[in-house]
């Protein structure tokens, strides 16, 4: 992602500093039959860590997180799929 403050929130520190804080993620995934957006997922997480990379003239930012609790295998599966298409995408 190309920016890591939301408001006042800094997206890594300030879950942190408040245990009460965490990350909503929120996915629009195509279903398979026809590339529609039409599957709306909700996950929680807590950010574990992040780094900051340089693409280009471009800074950019990688956070891993932790799920709060578990994530059915259906979603599971579809967000690693969505994931793999888009990497194919911009390879």
């Amino acid at each position: 992602m190309s920016e890591i403050m939301d408001d006042q929130y800094h997206l890594f520190y300030s879950t942190q500093e408040d245990n009460l804080r965490f990350l909503n993620l929120f996915f629009d995934l195509p279903s398979a039959s026809d590339e529609q957006f039409n599957e709306h997922f909700k996950i929680t997480a807590i950010p574990l860590w992040f780094n900051i990379f340089q693409q280009g003239q471009i800074r950019n930012f990688i956070i891993g997180v932790e799920f709060t609790k578990n994530i059915e295998e259906k979603i599971l599966k579809q967000l690693l799929a969505g994931v793999a298409r888009h990497r194919k995408g911009i390879l």
